[in-house]
């Protein structure tokens, strides 16, 4: 009677079954197995909903239009993969030990509670709350994750309401950790250290061997201090519950159980977006759908960060306790380990990070495009210019709109295509989201300096941004020269695309891309003019010139001289062999600096207007270097690092990977310190006490004057050593 069937309908009938029932079915028989495995469009529908959401209203705009979804979610029909079968089957896996450990901890029902709010958090959070900042947070942060990095030194003295997390029972679960804290300690001092040493720096599984071999050489030590561990809690220890000698009688220690849970999840979840993603092949819905997962999960973090506290706690005082002497600094958090999961698993994963950057150089070429052969061809370029005559010049015309045309061709998506501003908005959602991977809770406060101590996923990203807007200035350039009177308004409206969707770091390099340009194109166009007549053509074209001289030497008069100057020497050294030559006269005739400037006046009319705009620009610039002061010395009150050095560097950075030899290095410098420390007194124990009073009196105020100065800062300012 099953054979009677086709494999198209049961193939059909199993459509209505969700993914436990499928896992079961599939250990009927052979033939339900093969139909079920080879079924991927079954498996990829399954896994999407359990994990991923499409509702993202309060997230992204975008996910505000139904076409958008529609025509999204009909492309990843197509996009079906084999790995969709393992990640659910995984996942299944992941759940149940997650589940288990829980229940260790609370009762069945909180621990279903338990998971399902976890997931959920995973796959579609709350907004976050807004809280109030002080006068000392960073202030013109733009995203959620930036607004937590600003927090992150100021957590100790910030007021956290009670009550407001909208999974407050599952918090509650993971505080009963807090009822159990000395059996947990206990029995975290006799887990593996390797093994607790990976957990708390973010250690990647290839550098495990590394560790094992390092670690083992501190076994004896460790196991010595176990010793006095033990005796000194031991009164402790007897008091504890018998929930909690459940606990302390496992194998593995429960903490790091929960972490391993916590960890293999997390990567498990990233993991599956990096796979989503790759299905994606059109540029725009790359770029929007790796931006908008990126709040979701940012959301998630600070949801799963508030769940997980006590937790955090716990880890960070088992590792003070068992590792004493290596560094501490930064604390364990969830939001830095999530963080990293990300990157790793996400960002770097194969080649997204690729496919993101080559997305976004093409979408910025289109939408620059766009913008252009909008201005041009709906005469809105006179709104960037103060040009009289209001005929567009055909070659631009022509040029902007065929250009336009050309460079779509491939990469269109109709939602984009119909929403200029949706298209400017990806474009600074994206860029803010790889700068979000690039700071810290240290770099974050120089937010708004133009020298932004930034990740090289950052540099990149503004590299490609810089050195795409230079091709597509240079390449558009030579259309000006019979129209140079169009080319500062070109700038101006290119600028106009990216004025408040940079931070003053990559606006400070746009503006001096744009100066450099506008001051070698002005400085062309004043060489062309002066060449095309020798001396006494100027001289007789001059006398009968009605254009009126500006006689004042004010700023911009003195600019303009500048750069003429700078044409002439440069046109001068380039033919200094020849006395006679045509430079060496303008250069060195009396006069003929005014004369020069009247008659380039004469066939650019604009040309003080450009010049204006550009020293206008400079200016910007200046003012933008005097804040970098302002913001430094602020900081620097605060004990706030402009530069953190190579070693603290690799513990703050979210994309740096500690090694072991760093931190072995770190703990015997410390351990070299102590012992020069104990040195230092016992020596000024065994003084004779035969000094004169004032001899003593001077050491003594010498003393108390040392207490107030922290000798391990004196060389390099830092917020807060690694090791202390």
């Amino acid at each position: 009677m099953l054979g009677a069937l086709t494999i198209n309908l049961w193939t059909y009938i199993f459509e209505f079954l969700d993914q436990k029932d499928c896992f079961d079915v599939e250990i009927v028989c052979k033939r339900f197995c093969q139909i079920l495995r080879e079924n991927e469009k079954f498996w990829s529908r399954e896994c999407l909903n359990k994990y991923i959401s499409f509702d993202l209203e309060l997230y992204s705009e975008i996910y505000q239009s139904d076409d958008y979804k529609t025509n999204l979610k009909s492309r990843l029909s197509w996009a079906a993969k084999k790995q969709w079968r393992t990640l659910l089957r995984e996942g299944v896996q992941l759940e149940k030990q997650f589940f288990s450990l829980i229940k260790q901890i609370s009762t069945k029902e909180e621990s279903e509670d338990f998971m399902r709010d976890f997931f959920q958090t995973l796959k579609e959070p709350n907004l976050p709350l807004v809280s109030l900042k002080r006068e000392t947070f960073v202030k013109n942060t733009q995203t959620a994750f930036q607004n937590k990095l600003s927090e992150v030194l100021y957590e100790d003295c910030i007021f956290q309401p009670k009550k407001l997390n909208f999974i407050e029972s599952s918090k509650a679960v993971i505080d009963k950790l807090g009822e159990s804290e000395a059996g947990l300690l206990h029995e975290m001092a006799l887990d593996e250290k390797s093994s607790f040493m990976k957990a708390r720096w973010y250690i990647n599984q290839k550098n495990d061997k590394l560790l094992e071999e390092a670690i083992s050489n501190e076994k004896q030590k460790n196991d010595m201090a176990l010793e006095s561990y033990n005796h000194n809690n031991s009164q402790g220890i007897s008091n504890v519950s018998t929930e909690d000698s459940l606990i302390v009688n496992s194998n593995h220690s429960y903490l790091l159980s929960m972490y391993d849970c916590l960890r293999d999840t997390l990567i498990h979840f990233c993991h599956l977006v990096s796979e989503y993603l790759s299905c994606l092949d059109n540029f725009y819905d790359l770029l929007a759908e790796y931006t908008a997962r990126w709040k979701v999960y940012v959301c998630s973090m600070l949801e799963i960060e508030k769940t997980f506290s006590t937790f955090a706690d716990l880890f960070n005082k088992a590792y003070g306790a068992v590792f004493e002497g290596y560094p501490g600094f930064p604390k364990f958090s969830i939001w830095r380990l999530m963080t990293k999961i990300w990157i790793s698993e996400v960002y770097e994963h194969q080649k997204v990070k690729s496919s993101l950057n080559a997305a976004f150089q093409q979408i910025l070429l289109n939408h620059r495009d766009k913008n252009m052969k909008q201005i041009i061809c709906n005469d809105q370029i006179f709104e960037f210019s103060d040009i009289q005559d209001p005929t567009i010049p055909k070659c631009l015309y022509i040029n902007f709109h065929l250009d336009q045309e050309m460079n779509l061709q491939g990469h269109h998506h109709a939602y984009f295509d119909e929403n200029f501003q949706a298209e400017k908005e990806l474009l600074s959602d994206y860029m803010q989201a790889i700068l979000d991977l690039s700071l810290n809770e240290v770099s974050i406060h120089f937010f708004d300096c133009t020298e932004l101590p930034v990740s090289c996923f950052y540099e990149e990203l503004e590299e490609l941004f810089l050195s795409n807007t230079q091709n597509y200035y240079e390449c558009h350039q030579p259309l000006f020269n019979k129209c140079p009177e169009y080319f500062c308004a070109f700038v101006k409206a290119d600028c106009s695309l990216f004025a408040e969707s940079f931070v003053e770091r990559t606006k400070h390099k746009f503006v001096a891309l744009q100066v450099n340009h506008g001051l070698q194109f002005m400085r062309n166009l004043i060489k062309d003019q002066i060449e095309n007549f020798n001396l006494l053509d100027l001289s007789l074209g001059l006398e009968n010139s009605s254009l009126n001289f500006i006689s004042e030497e004010n700023e911009l008069e003195i600019f303009i001289d500048e750069n003429i100057k700078y044409v002439l020497e440069e046109g001068y050294s380039k033919n200094k062999m020849e006395e006679e030559s045509f430079y060496g006269q303008m250069k060195n005739s009396n006069g003929i600096l005014k004369k020069v400037k009247l008659h380039v006046q004469k066939k650019h009319k604009l040309l003080r207007n450009d010049f204006a705009h550009l020293m206008k620009r400079l200016n910007e610039m200046n003012e933008m270097i005097e804040n970098d002061k302002f913001i430094k010395y602020n900081n620097c009150e605060k004990n706030i690092p402009f530069e953190l050095g190579d070693t603290d560097g690799f513990f703050y950075s979210l994309d740096k990977d500690l090694n072991v030899s760093l931190l072995e290095k770190l703990h015997d410098d410390y351990l070299l310190m102590t012992k020069d420390e104990m040195k230092i007194e016992s020596e000024s124990n065994t003084m004779l006490p035969e000094e004169e009073n004032g001899q003593m009196m001077n050491m003594n105020l010498d003393q108390d004057f040392l207490e107030d100065i922290d000798l391990m800062n004196l060389d390099n300012l830092q917020l807060r050593r690694t090791l202390y």
